[in-house]
């Protein structure tokens, strides 16, 4: 058996949403990280089951939407992400203005710690980034852009 092949095509045809890197790579990313820094506060808040929980939950759904939207690129994953994301931020910013009394473990108010302040700052920039995406007309950004946003989201959750 003999294949013919035309050396002005390419072998396989690629989709045009795996040409180049969706912008919601840097709003999953972030999420991630954010979700990353909730897994990790388990271990510091071990004597709290409540808390614990909470902060499981939240990895959980943070890394879970991160995932979910890199692989759909859907409004609705989208939309969920933002709302999962912007209540994880108006939860930081109510358990550092007066603690989260019905929380065991973060009841009480605590200055802003890296930690902490950095998860916040990683789902502010997911929620941000994915409204962009919505509004933007789920438009595509170049790969230098999602590629160089990623790695400086992952290398400062990492440090």
């Amino acid at each position: 058996m003999t294949i013919a092949l035309d050396a002005n095509q390419p072998l396989a045809a690629q989709s045009p949403t795996r040409d180049r890197l969706s912008a919601l790579t840097i709003p999953a990313v972030a999420s991630v990280g954010a979700g990353a820094i909730h897994a990790a506060a388990m271990g510091v808040h071990n004597e709290h089951r409540q808390a614990v929980l909470v902060f499981g939950i939240l990895a959980a759904i943070q890394i879970g939407w991160g995932v979910a939207a890199l692989a759909y690129e859907r409004t609705g994953i989208v939309v969920a992400g933002v709302v999962a994301n912007a209540a994880a931020v108006a939860g930081w910013v109510l358990a550092k203005a007066s603690g989260l009394s019905f929380i065991d473990g973060l009841e009480d108010k605590e200055p802003i710690q890296w930690a902490d302040g950095l998860a916040a700052l990683l789902a502010a920039v997911a929620v941000i980034a994915a409204v962009v995406w919505i509004v933007r007309g789920h438009r595509l950004v170049g790969d230098r852009v999602s590629i160089v946003g990623s790695v400086l989201l992952t290398a400062v959750t990492v440090f």
